[in-house]
């Protein structure tokens, strides 16, 4: 496999995460109904799908990293396909950057990837700057730099458009998780 479908496969599966955190923890009434079987135990499924999301994007997103320590990154495959001065990748890497700032980059940095001590000696809990809603974004900016590079060398004809809107089997989804939870509590 090369570096873009092993990328695909990583985009795939966060995009997959995000799809089914939104369908069990995007409404107020899917999170009573988790919260009615058991509040402790979809507590703590909600904060690790959340992190687990977060820190995929982090990584998605990582410099391409030193000869002898690669990261699968879009600045990986953006230097590798000879595109780092492409200006419409630029300015979509650009906006996914500032996004990915804005939104998790200080949770991931000070929660997710160290154990801050700062933080961790106030007892609190820095709660990220992004909703699940800016998550969605940030991975379909991230789609769109991994289409324009897959149009631009010519893996693809046209540039495709492709979007977090995973469509899950009818019966596996969070929706039918939801509805058998009902049913049997």
């Amino acid at each position: 496999m090369d570096d873009l479908e092993v990328f695909s496969k990583k985009l795939s599966n966060v995009a997959f995460e995000i799809t089914l955190y939104s369908q069990l923890y995007g409404t107020n009434e899917s999170v009573t109904k988790l919260n009615n079987f058991n509040p402790l135990v979809f507590g703590v499924f909600q904060k690790n799908m959340y992190v687990s999301i977060c820190l995929e994007l982090a990584k998605l997103l990582d410099k391409a990293g030193e000869k002898s320590n690669k990261n699968l990154s879009i600045d990986r495959l953006v230097i590798h396909m000879n595109l780092s001065d492409d200006n419409e990748i630029k300015k979509l890497i650009y906006t996914a950057i500032a996004l990915y700032k804005s939104s998790i980059k200080k949770f991931r940095n000070e929660v997710i990837a160290h154990n801050d001590y700062g933080m961790a000696m106030k007892r609190k809990i820095l709660p990220s700057n992004g909703n699940i809603d800016d998550l969605e974004e940030l991975c379909n900016l991230i789609y769109g730099v991994y289409s324009a590079i897959r149009f631009k060398t010519g893996k693809d004809s046209v540039q495709v458009s492709r979007r977090v809107s995973t469509v899950l089997p009818r019966e596996l989804d969070g929706y039918s998780f939801l509805r058998k939870l009902e049913e049997n509590v």
